[in-house]
């Protein structure tokens, strides 16, 4: 199994979290600029990579069936070379 299937960003970055406040305070039609448009995208995003994150992670018997895999794969290895 590729390891970058258990590459996923656990959080948002400070750009993106800004970059949504700043939307969800434009579609207020920019009025005062309060912390809980931070708070709001904050939540919005964290959410969304918490879905991301579930949708892309390896379920339990496949990280288990690649674990297994590789272990035998070494251990014969390792035999081998003994032997």
């Amino acid at each position: 199994m590729n390891a970058a299937l258990f590459t996923t960003k656990s959080h948002p970055s400070d750009k993106e979290i800004a970059l949504l406040a700043f939307e969800n305070w434009k579609s207020e039609g920019c009025s005062h600029l309060r912390p809980e448009h931070w708070l709001f995208a904050e939540r919005e995003l964290m959410e969304a990579y918490a879905v991301q994150s579930r949708e892309f992670a390896p379920s339990d018997s496949e990280r288990d069936e690649e674990i297994i895999s590789c272990f035998t794969q070494s251990h014969a290895s390792h035999l081998a070379t003994k032997g």
